[in-house]
């Protein structure tokens, strides 16, 4: 489980620019799904990550930066 989220990459993750949410409302039943299960479908559509870090706060990572997790590797295809 975890006790926490962080505001900060959530904000980032909603306002990344390279993939812009278009979401006017989400509906979820509370009797069915627990907020990670509801979490889990909304972030598959989306493409984005969210994991709990060691302690305790839930983080979320959109697909750009997971992709572009700072390394500058390089694949070179001849």
């Amino acid at each position: 489980g975890y006790s926490d989220y962080d505001m900060d990459s959530l904000y980032a993750v909603t306002n990344d620019p390279a993939n812009p949410l278009d979401i006017s409302y989400y509906y979820a039943n509370s009797q069915d799904k627990t907020i990670a299960a509801a979490l889990s479908e909304l972030f598959l559509a989306y493409q984005i990550g969210a994991y709990i870090d060691e302690y305790g706060v839930m983080r979320f990572l959109s697909l750009s930066n997971i992709l572009n997790n700072g390394s500058n590797s390089q694949i070179t295809i001849s």
